[in-house]
């Protein structure tokens, strides 16, 4: 299974389930996390540049659309 995440401005992320940890790709950095709500956040965190004012960073999430895709025989079905 693989979540996207993709923000208006073009942005987005990757989430892959590995075992019984989510693991995200972003633009900045990469992570894990046991919980997929908070491998979301952290990868929208790292979306994000350094400089970005952290007090934004709620009101940035719920501009988010995250898509399950299915891989299947290497080829991806949204």
């Amino acid at each position: 299974m693989e979540i996207m995440g993709t923000h208006p401005s073009g942005i987005y992320v990757r989430i892959r389930q590995v075992g019984d940890l989510y693991v995200y790709r972003a633009k900045y950095n990469d992570g894990r996390s046991k919980n997929l709500e908070i491998t979301k956040r952290l990868a929208v965190l790292d979306s994000l540049p350094a400089d970005y004012p952290m007090s934004n960073i709620e009101e940035e999430i719920k501009f988010w659309i995250w898509r399950y895709v299915e891989i299947k025989d290497g080829i991806k079905k949204m």
